[in-house]
């Protein structure tokens, strides 16, 4: 008898375990992990996590408060107002939650909306946003994965908008979202991000059987139309904005991902010639500083309110040198930045013309520059590595190429109390150029290589073999050169007329930047010499070109450009970041000289 109770009740729970997974496959998300975001960020919208603490650049320390918190979560910073309900507290920031603490968490600030993060600010759970679909798929009620998709959000208790052709219409609160499900080919990509920051929150390819008949191409933007207006007045490109990427109080939310409107941004006009720029931090205090590099000195500005007032100024003691590249990092752990500057000379050698690297490294303490390192024989470069966290190398120079070894750490000796040359960085091993790679996050095998074609190649480094290829060339950067000497000279006719070096050219940047998604950034170069010879002549014509900076993510098989500055005629030398608020700063030649500026 129990025999017989024990198999009718085996046999109801095997119905009731078919029927539930029967209900699971009903429900039929295309994108199960979009819908597990959202019901752990939203489930309990406006409450209070804690209070700030403390606050340390990029990072907040933060008490506990009424709600538990999790690793990694999203949440809001807001202003403090007595007499205020927290739904209706003004948002200062987004921040993500790093590291659970005994009395509460430390998270970084993603991203700035209104003012700088202070202390006894709020930090709240976000407000229930409306979600924006938005979709380029040509035909899009009649295709399925669009269809399962609005049913699927339709249960939820988020409002829900479907974006008709590429316009939003009215007025999108500052916690809406856009969700973009996007073909492109046979590849179906879904991806929700802030409407008005751009953060990205979920992104999921899938692989289709068919080809996806599709109105856009993939990353197009979304613009804003209010109620009752013909006219585009702000547009969104969330498709590829990193998180928290470039936006800034007063300009519309835009995303720094290609605006439809002119963004003024702020510039400044540079006395002399200067080739290198670098943001950096001198002394550890927190306010921005920029470092340019050129023929003649090294200059230190601060940047104060949108204007750049003179720090500091450092001679290069040399009657002539090649101002190669700068960089910048804290090689002491005195919280206060030191600059890696890479230098050559020229010398000759058996009556070759040559060069000789002279790189230096210097710190500024007390209100003065004092030199670490002098006459280096090494090219000098600090990069991100996988994690984000900045990595200083080191690479010779091969007696008649460019690069030669292996590449370097370069680190700090607590014993020697200098800079000094450590082993061979693993993750560069067997790479040629300290300059043209960049790790890939997450991708313990893989790097990013720009080849010397100026293509972008993706590689799994073990078997030197290429598993990811560019979209186009970035052309030629040519900005600064300097002779390298020949292993043969070559005479051109007779005796006297000969060749005893050839020209080589510094590379231009090529950055990972963990904290914008994963995005690597470098120079598009459609201006060449010839150019720069016009435009000092000061005929700038416009069908000479137009240089930019770009943002490219490894994606499958293939390298995919995700963001582009605006395109300028003029020629850009060189780039780097600020924050509070988040900007990208150029360094640009025209027909007036030098000059800064920084897109939003």
């Amino acid at each position: 008898m129990k025999t017989g109770k024990s198999l009718f009740w085996a046999a109801f729970l095997g119905v009731l375990i078919c029927l539930d997974a029967a209900q699971i496959r009903a429900q039929n998300h295309p994108f199960p992990g979009l819908f597990i975001f959202l019901k752990q960020q939203y489930e309990s919208p406006s409450r209070r996590v804690g209070r700030v603490k403390e606050v340390s650049r990029e990072r907040i320390l933060v008490t506990g408060g009424e709600v538990p918190f999790r690793l990694g979560q999203y949440l809001w910073v807001s202003e403090h107002r007595e007499g205020i309900s927290p739904p209706l507290q003004r948002q200062v920031a987004w921040v993500q939650v790093e590291a659970i603490l005994p009395h509460g968490f430390l998270a970084r600030i993603i991203q700035n909306v209104g003012r700088a993060v202070k202390v006894q600010d709020w930090v709240l759970t976000p407000p229930a946003p409306s979600i924006y679909l938005y979709t380029n798929i040509r035909a899009k009620h009649r295709f399925s994965a669009y269809q399962d998709l609005l049913k699927a959000l339709l249960k939820t208790r988020f409002i829900i908008y479907e974006v008709e052709g590429d316009s939003i219409t009215g007025k999108p609160d500052v916690a809406d979202l856009l969700l973009r499900l996007e073909g492109e080919g046979d590849h179906l990509i879904c991806r929700l991000s802030s409407l008005s920051s751009g953060q990205i929150f979920f992104t999921e390819t899938l692989l289709q059987e068919d080809r996806i008949d599709t109105l856009f191409p993939l990353g197009h933007p979304v613009k804003m139309r209010a109620y009752g207006s013909g006219e585009a007045v702000t547009s969104f490109d969330a498709a590829a904005a990193p998180r928290g990427a470039f936006s800034h109080p007063g300009i519309g939310a835009r995303s720094f991902h290609g605006p439809t409107q002119e963004v003024r941004g702020d510039f400044f006009r540079i006395s002399g010639a200067y080739f290198r720029v670098v943001k950096c931090d001198l002394e550890g205090d927190g306010r921005a500083e920029v470092a340019l590099l050129g023929k003649v000195d090294l200059r230190v500005y601060q940047v104060e309110k949108a204007r750049l007032v003179e720090k500091a100024r450092y001679r290069i003691n040399k009657k002539e040198y090649f101002p190669l590249h700068l960089h910048a990092k804290d090689l002491d752990g005195d919280g206060g930045d030191e600059l890696l500057i890479t230098l050559s000379e020229p010398v000759y050698y058996l009556d070759r013309l040559d060069n000789r690297l002279c790189s230096q490294v210097i710190t500024f303490k007390e209100g003065i520059f004092q030199v670490l390192v002098q006459d280096w024989p090494y090219y000098l470069r600090v990069i991100q590595d996988r994690e984000g966290r900045p990595v200083a190398l080191a690479q010779a120079e091969g007696k008649f190429k460019q690069y030669s070894g292996p590449i370097y750490r370069v680190r700090w000796s607590t014993q020697d109390k200098g800079v000094q040359l450590g082993p061979p960085y693993e993750p560069a091993r067997a790479i040629y150029s300290i300059y043209q790679f960049a790790l890939v996050p997450g991708e313990r095998e893989r790097v990013m290589i720009l080849e010397p074609n100026h293509v972008l190649h993706g590689y799994f480094a073990p078997e030197e073999r290429v598993e990811a290829s560019g979209e186009r060339t970035y052309g030629a950067y040519t900005e600064i050169s300097y002779p390298l000497k020949l292993e043969t000279v070559q005479y051109l006719g007779g005796f006297d007329r000969k060749k005893t070096f050839r020209e080589v050219f510094a590379p231009r940047r090529l950055e990972l930047r963990t904290e914008f998604d994963g995005q690597f950034f470098l120079l598009y170069k459609e201006r060449g010499r010839e150019a720069l010879e016009k435009s000092l002549k000061k005929v700038l014509r416009s069908g000479e070109g137009f240089d930019q900076v770009v943002g490219v993510k490894w994606q499958g098989n293939r390298i995919i450009e995700t963001w582009k500055s605006k395109k300028l005629a003029k020629d850009i030398l060189d780039f780097t970041f600020l924050k509070n608020p988040d900007r990208i700063l150029v360094l640009y030649r025209d027909s007036d000289g030098y000059a800064l500026e920084a897109f939003y």
